[in-house]
């Protein structure tokens, strides 16, 4: 799939089931990096930034909705050394996150399925870039983050500054700190998320969220 294909159903992801959007991105992968680079797609290095004054770059990290690895990859390239785990829903992606060895383990996982197949209390952070549009049982995939993730550790994840107003994401965000799973460490402004796609440009953000897990 070339990046002058139309990808203006990505606004409308939600209404894909899982199948078809599994099936989506598979067919996608192999043109996937090329086409977000067309798009000055800087999440991941912008994530990786965040992270880093938080923890040792010897920490082990979960890369939830890892796609073909470049969060992982920013991750590397910002020095961090200790095991980075990622995992996605494409097949396809996931090979491709697997060549780029960078990722000790790397496997696929519907993060819509719960709970998710790893121990509690395995990494000292967990990050999930770009991947919160797809999800339906938000409440507990973000519990289940919390889970994975030890206690005094960070999870950092991103969301579309749309959703965000139409979910009321802020009000879940309280709850499950009121419920003693995390405290917010920092919520962004609205940040430019796909600066060279036509429809997202100047209509859709993104907002980083950042929780110490308690």
């Amino acid at each position: 799939m070339s990046e002058n294909e139309d990808h203006s159903w990505l606004k409308d992801i939600r209404k894909m089931d899982r199948e078809d959007l599994r099936a989506y991105y598979d067919q996608w992968a192999e043109s996937y990096d090329e086409t977000l680079q067309s798009w000055d797609y800087q999440a991941p290095k912008q994530a990786a930034a965040m992270l880093k004054p938080l923890i040792s770059t010897e920490a082990t990290i979960f890369d939830a909705g890892c796609g073909t690895g470049l969060s992982g990859l920013a991750l590397r390239d910002a020095g961090y050394t200790g095991r980075i785990d990622g995992s996605d829903l494409s097949p396809e992606s996931v090979e491709l996150a697997r060549k780029r060895e960078i990722y000790n383990a790397v496997q696929v996982i519907d993060l819509d399925k719960h709970p998710l197949p790893l121990e509690s209390d395995l990494y000292d952070a967990t990050i999930s870039i770009g991947v919160l549009t797809y999800i339906k049982d938000m409440r507990g995939l973000l519990t289940e983050f919390c889970r994975v993730t030890r206690p005094g550790g960070y999870l950092l994840f991103t969301h579309r500054d749309d959703l965000v107003a139409e979910q009321d994401f802020l009000t879940l965000t309280r709850e499950l700190e009121d419920k003693g799973l995390w405290k917010k460490v920092k919520i962004t402004d609205s940040q430019p998320y796909l600066p060279g796609h036509p429809d997202y440009a100047d209509n859709i953000g993104i907002i980083y969220f950042l929780f110490q897990v308690n």
